[in-house]
């Protein structure tokens, strides 16, 4: 992307990379604001969820909360303590470098022109997300009968299947929709068949702008 960018637009590749990173920044903070608000509206969903997809999620008590969080502050107050030391190993350097381009991206914000419209159109991506999924559920026989509130859960499930580092979401994509679909009251069958249609849908969308785009910098090249 940076180098058909910089080929089209003559735009430093460097300054191009920090776009990118922008973009996956606020992808990630929005997928958390998605998430949260997951978890408000279908909590106990969520939680069945995750356990069904092997995660254990223990009910904790008032007292077991705090103390969970002073261990935290007090592994938090340790690693800054010890910064010198642990500074020295090339892992915990990848882990700065990395947790240091996150803050750099989030900071690139500052200089974005028209930062209504950035807002806009991250927001929108991820509104057409659930969209996609709510629309689903009215028009895919065997799922209409799950209310549109639910795509937020759906489309938490989806969107950790595309983070899930395989080709495209394939095969995570659909376990984890199937999984969700599950938790609500849906038989695997009907459950991974939704989750293939809705990946094929954006697959083949993905398809076609991508090759709409590959012709369009063909001739912005050529100017």
């Amino acid at each position: 992307r940076c180098t058909a960018l910089h080929k089209t637009d003559h735009v430093p590749i460097d300054k191009l990379v920090g776009t990118v990173v922008l973009e996956r920044v606020v992808d990630t903070l929005l997928f958390a604001v998605v998430t949260l608000s997951t978890v408000v509206i279908s909590g106990d969903e969520l939680r069945d969820f995750m356990t069904q997809s092997g995660a254990q999620i223990p009910e904790l008590s008032m007292a077991g909360t705090l103390s969970i969080v002073a261990v935290l502050v007090a592994i938090l107050g340790l690693v800054l303590f010890t910064r010198k030391i642990w500074m020295q190993w090339s892992i915990a350097l990848k882990i700065a470098g990395f947790a240091t381009g996150m803050i750099t991206g989030l900071r690139s914000l500052r200089t974005v022109n028209n930062k209504p419209l950035f807002w806009f159109y991250s927001i929108g991506i991820w509104t057409c997300y659930v969209v996609t999924i709510a629309v689903g559920f009215t028009i895919v026989e065997g799922v209409q009968g799950i209310g549109a509130e639910q795509a937020f859960f759906v489309s938490v499930a989806a969107g950790l299947g595309f983070v899930i580092p395989v080709p495209g979401g394939i095969g995570a994509y659909h376990y984890l929709v199937s999984k969700a679909l599950v938790v609500l009251g849906l038989s695997p069958f009907i459950g991974t068949s939704f989750a293939t249609l809705i990946h094929s849908s954006q697959s083949l969308m993905f398809v076609f702008t991508g090759a709409l785009g590959f012709v369009f910098l063909y001739f912005a090249g050529r100017k």
